[in-house]
């Protein structure tokens, strides 16, 4: 890239502020270059240097070169070898803005569905875009894994079954209220019980997550992407004589 122009009797400062004479004589001025550049007179090299500037960069031998005072006035181009930028991340910027924009539109979905009634129990699944995602992400792996063995490392198939595990085990939890409490389901585990009667407080935080809590230390979470959050939470508070719900930001009180 051609950075400016001038001449060696007075070069542009600001092509290169450090470039200077290092000494005059009889037979003409010795320059030093201090900066990325070249030098050349009619289409030949008369001079360069490159300081370090950092992975990638390129760079011709570093020489002090002295020049006729024939020369004095000729058209000179200064060449800078720049590295790549030193941010590695200016090109994936719209990353975390994209999964921010993804989780959003989960909630949305979530707060948009509807409770499902089975006798005389509410059933509040995970939202069907989150379930669809974890069924995507367990399918397409386990397919990919299978399709790779025997072309791939035992370790790395070994890693992606512990990614589909993962995504099992972080499968969306089912949580229903019914006439004697509320329950909460994991396929992996125990289910949870609190009776209405041991109900003790309900607590939201500003994502939209839902803690209730039992008086022998029970929690039970409903997540910002279970379906139907307010009517979770109005259901608690009128079976379990709850007056209003906690926030989790609020400072604690004792009372």
């Amino acid at each position: 890239m051609v950075c400016g122009v001038g001449s060696l009797s007075k070069i542009p400062s600001h092509t290169s502020s450090q470039n200077r004479p290092m000494h005059s004589g009889s037979h003409g001025n010795s320059w030093e270059t201090r900066v990325g550049c070249e030098i050349t007179h009619r289409g030949r090299s008369i001079g360069s240097q490159c300081p370090d500037l950092g992975p990638g960069s390129r760079c011709i031998s570093s020489t002090r070169q002295s020049v006729s005072p024939s020369l004095r006035g000729s058209t000179m181009r200064l060449r800078f070898s720049m590295p790549p930028s030193s941010d590695s991340t200016s090109n994936i910027w719209w990353i975390g803005p994209l999964v921010l924009t993804g989780l959003r539109l989960l909630t949305l979905e979530a707060r948009l569905a509807h409770a499902k009634a089975k006798g005389s129990l509410l059933v509040f699944p995970g939202g069907l875009a989150i379930r669809a995602m974890f069924a995507w992400c367990i399918v397409g792996s386990t397919i990919g894994i299978l399709l790779s063995i025997g072309h791939e490392e035992t370790w790395l198939l070994a890693l992606g079954a512990a990614f589909v595990i993962g995504w099992c085990l972080c499968w969306p939890a089912i949580i229903s209220i019914g006439p004697d409490g509320v329950r909460h389901y994991l396929w992996w585990r125990k289910a949870v019980s609190i009776p209405w009667a041991d109900v003790c407080g309900i607590e939201k935080n500003q994502g939209g997550d839902i803690d209730v809590f039992g008086k022998y230390g029970q929690t039970i979470n409903f997540t910002r992407f279970h379906a139907d959050p307010l009517r979770f939470e109005a259901e608690v508070k009128r079976r379990a004589k709850l007056d209003k719900t906690v926030s989790a930001s609020a400072i604690p009180t004792i009372r």
